[in-house]
């Protein structure tokens, strides 16, 4: 067995520190986009191992050399089919390591610099998958009201859209976060980043959810109880994004059946859209909208001033009314200075 060397130690025990207190303590990131951190450098080293057949033991800094990163994401492409989106998380996972490296060994400073300089793959533009208001209205007929777990999706469906929040920040959500109390009820939500923000409920979603915690939490519910907790693992334990994302699938492919205006497939990320969409369709202001949406930058939520069809359509048929319907301009039937000028023509 070949022995470690020091440079392979050091580079571990790099790794080790940045994965287990930078990340969480001082970016404050979430367990979720730790753990795809942790597997952008995995692959990176699947693909070092079984290209350059690099083992722990001969490990070195050089590993992170411009040439090998730059490879790395062609792999990516050729042989595991991501699409530049992906490569593109991939290069800042590696990037964010190289950054905390080099503040903590001088010797990495080369490397971080290199790797900044690798341009990221060209992204293409595509419109935000949406539902329109009637696709939603059909959607939402599909949970029987009959069940219990029929009214449990139905409320978790209402409760996501409504507020447009990630499926992680509504699972996340805790009783004792909803102040049904106030003249305004709101939510306290941990966004990402362990950001916090505020979103208020509407008067429709507040009888859901009310009704909902009443059936599910009882008169006195705890308020360090989930507001949609796993059966199996009861208050204290969370619903899986997994199941979630199995009864929205078969709740979209019921109502493709009953309308062809339905996706036959249906994310949770899509109510999010579909609620950030409409509200811009109702004219709310942009920023209003990044707000609620716990964008920290205005351009994030651009994405959804990207015109939609209903939208472009609006728009060219007011242009086409105010077109049609204008009068023409006395100046081009008149014959004479004095009809344009509202005087008396004199007779020769």
């Amino acid at each position: 067995m070949k022995k470690t060397s020091k440079e392979s130690l050091h580079v571990s025990k790099l790794i080790g520190a940045w994965l287990r207190d930078y990340l969480p303590g001082q970016k404050n990131l979430r367990k979720d986009t730790i753990e795809s951190y942790t597997y952008a450098l995995s692959l990176l080293f699947h693909f070092l191992e079984i290209k350059n057949f690099l083992t722990f033991e001969l490990l070195t800094f050089d590993a992170f050399s411009k040439d090998n990163i730059q490879e790395y994401l062609k792999w990516l492409r050729a042989e595991r089919n991501c699409c530049p989106a992906s490569c593109n998380i991939r290069l800042a996972a590696v990037r964010s390591f190289l950054h905390y490296a080099a503040e903590e060994c001088l010797t990495m400073v080369q490397y971080y610099q290199s790797c900044s300089l690798i341009p990221r793959m060209k992204e293409e533009s595509k419109p935000v998958p949406y539902l329109s208001k009637t696709a939603i209205q059909n959607l939402f007929a599909q949970p029987n009201q009959s069940t219990k777990i029929g009214r449990r999706d139905l409320s978790l469906m209402i409760m996501l859209y409504d507020s447009a929040l990630r499926i992680d920040e509504l699972l996340s959500l805790k009783i004792g976060d909803i102040r049904l109390d106030l003249d305004i009820v709101i939510m306290t939500i941990i966004g990402k980043g362990k950001k916090i923000r505020t979103v208020p409920l509407m008067n429709k979603t507040i009888v859901h959810i009310t009704k909902y915690i009443h059936e599910f939490h009882g008169n006195n519910p705890n308020h360090q109880a989930y507001l949609f907790y796993s059966r199996n693992n009861g208050l204290m334990g969370k619903l899986s994004q997994d199941a979630v994302a199995l009864r929205l699938k078969k709740y979209s492919s019921m109502a493709y059946l009953v309308c062809k205006e339905n996706p036959s497939s249906v994310h949770c990320h899509q109510l999010r859209h579909s609620r950030a969409t409409h509200l811009l369709q109702d004219g709310v202001p942009i920023a209003s909208i990044s707000r609620l949406l716990g964008h920290a930058d205005l351009n994030t939520t651009m994405v959804y001033a990207i015109a939609s069809i209903e939208m472009v359509t609006k728009a060219l048929s007011s242009v086409e009314g105010v077109v049609l319907n204008r009068k023409p301009k006395k100046w081009k039937n008149s014959k004479t200075f004095a009809e344009l000028c509202n005087l008396r023509e004199i007779k020769r």
